[in-house]
């Protein structure tokens, strides 16, 4: 291979630090939607959308429309990076991550701008390949194997805290005989 070029690694290169990013929205249909997430790399990136919808009506069917444009790219809205949606009229939507205000965006990206040392590189660069791997995976079927595990250790959670709680009662109760006599 006389042509071929090799180019050297620069280990101490500088590498972005995935910081939080807001998208301007001013058009909520779906093809709109895909451009928009194509041009801020959604789903690369931890990226907000402030939905400045006045009325709760409208809300639905945007959000609806923005998770049909993550996936016609098949996007997954939580993973590796989330797509938060910030509105005053908090909903349940279990698909997005929705907050009432921007103050209660994970504050970890939100970024200081200075060179990063070796040990920080050297994360930042295991987060961008593990972040290309689960972007691999079949991340519907992980979603729905950590709601079991979670229901199931959410269970384990109640069924310790009133065993402990039937536990302080008898040993009360034991206690209180040897009190009276």
């Amino acid at each position: 291979m006389p042509n071929a070029k090799i180019t050297p690694l620069h280990y101490n290169s500088f590498m972005a630090i995935p910081s939080i990013q807001e998208i301007k929205i001013l058009d909520y249909e779906v093809q709109t939607l895909v451009e928009q997430f194509k041009k801020f790399e959604v789903g690369q990136r931890p990226c907000f959308i402030e939905l400045d919808l006045e009325q709760r009506k409208y809300i639905e069917p945007a959000l609806d429309n923005i998770m049909a444009a993550l996936e016609v790219l098949s996007i997954d809205p939580r993973f590796p990076y989330p797509l938060y949606i910030i509105t005053p009229f908090v909903l349940k939507f279990l698909d997005i991550p929705i907050l009432a205000n921007k103050n209660l965006l994970p504050s970890h990206f939100f970024c200081r701008g200075q060179r990063l040392n070796s040990k920080e590189q050297s994360l930042l660069k295991k987060t961008k390949m593990l972040s290309s791997k689960i972007k691999n995976n079949e991340i519907s079927d992980a979603t729905v194997h950590m709601q079991v595990e979670s229901n199931s250790r959410k269970l384990l959670s109640e069924v310790c805290t009133e065993n402990e709680f039937l536990e302080n009662i008898i040993e009360g109760l034991q206690k209180a005989p040897e009190k009276s006599v």
